[in-house]
């Protein structure tokens, strides 16, 4: 295998990974049975749940936030103002 087609599927797994809808076009071998399969299990390529990193990613703002609340609760709950700011420290 030559260098120039190692990058070629190192730079597909990264998109691949990314988001399977950059790789998965209506081009691609495979296209219509893969969307054919999500139809049936009522999902589609572009949802969320099939990008790993933007699942990664929704996960650590979704808990930020929740931490964030709690903190806001815990000064309020003392009878403190709490700006987001000195929240987190």
């Amino acid at each position: 295998m030559s260098e120039f087609a190692v990058l070629q599927a190192l730079q597909y797994l990264h998109k691949l990974c990314s988001h399977p809808a950059l790789v998965i076009t209506p081009n691609h071998p495979h296209y219509s049975n893969i969307t054919a399969s999500l139809q049936r299990s009522a999902s589609s390529l572009r949802d969320i749940q099939h990008a790993p990193k933007l699942v990664a990613l929704q996960y650590v703002l979704l808990h930020s936030l929740h931490v964030h609340q709690m903190v806001a609760q815990f000064w309020f709950a003392r009878g403190r103002h709490c700006d987001a700011e000195r929240a987190i420290r």
